[in-house]
């Protein structure tokens, strides 16, 4: 665990002094203060606190397939092409542990998007507003969920190449096809349609944002979370027999 517990704090510090993160986060944030501020609070009214919520985790889990993938590009992917990666491999941690650290470091940064939702209804309180506290709470969750699973799908791609943009690319494609895929499906295949329906993580967080906590939805962002890692950690582990 003291290992583990090592490895992810100098990867969240590596992600925290990379001027590139700080691009990223400005962007993003940059970019939703623009759809809240253009958006949502004219399509609100006057105090549709509500709306805002869920419009706000929208936007936020939409924001996330881009963002995540470029944070998660170079996790692996530049250790392999700078020849530190064999080094790391070769120190007394084990595969897993390697994989953990990756994820944990990049989620660490990617919740400083999520957690904006809470932030964006203190600012509706100091206006006057009264938001719903156990929708948000329910919200914020289901974004962390969806982070979860996005930060291991991206730590997967750049697991499987040397090439950080390449890994970013890939990560994106998947990202959106994961997130999408339930939604691009054509009416009429209907048994398809159903099946993929469960695991459409933006319907889980349009329906958190109305304060409906679906245990059934936690249990698979996690089992999605952990696949994800273990794939991964299996990309490293053939890497010794190559």
């Amino acid at each position: 665990m003291n290992r583990l517990w090592t490895l992810a704090v100098r990867e969240w510090r590596a992600h925290v002094h990379a001027p590139g993160t700080w691009v990223l986060l400005g962007l993003a944030w940059f970019w939703l203060a623009a759809m809240y501020c253009w958006q949502v609070l004219p399509a609100s009214g006057h105090g549709d606190i509500q709306y805002m919520l869920w419009q706000g985790a929208l936007h936020i889990a939409n924001l996330q397939i881009l963002f995540i993938p470029l944070l998660t590009m170079r996790t692996i992917a530049e250790e392999r092409r700078s020849g530190t990666l064999e080094m790391l491999l070769t120190a007394p941690v084990r595969d897993h542990e390697i994989v953990l650290a990756k994820f944990l470091g990049a989620f660490g940064v990617a919740a400083l998007m999520w957690m904006l939702l809470p932030f964006l209804m203190l600012l509706a309180v100091m206006s006057g507003g009264d938001p719903d506290w156990g929708p948000v709470a329910s919200a914020t969750l289901a974004l962390a969920g969806t982070a979860g699973v996005l930060t291991a799908l991206g730590v997967l791609a750049s697991a499987l190449t040397h090439n950080q943009l390449l890994a970013g690319f890939l990560g994106l494609i998947l990202s959106f096809a994961f997130m999408y895929l339930p939604r691009l499906v054509p009416s009429d295949w209907q048994t398809l349609q159903e099946v993929l329906s469960s695991g459409d993580l933006l319907q889980q967080v349009e329906e958190s944002a109305r304060g409906i906590v679906d245990l059934t939805n936690v249990a698979f962002q996690i089992s999605m979370t952990l696949l994800f890692l273990f794939f991964a950690t299996r990309s490293l582990e053939s890497r010794k027999w190559l």
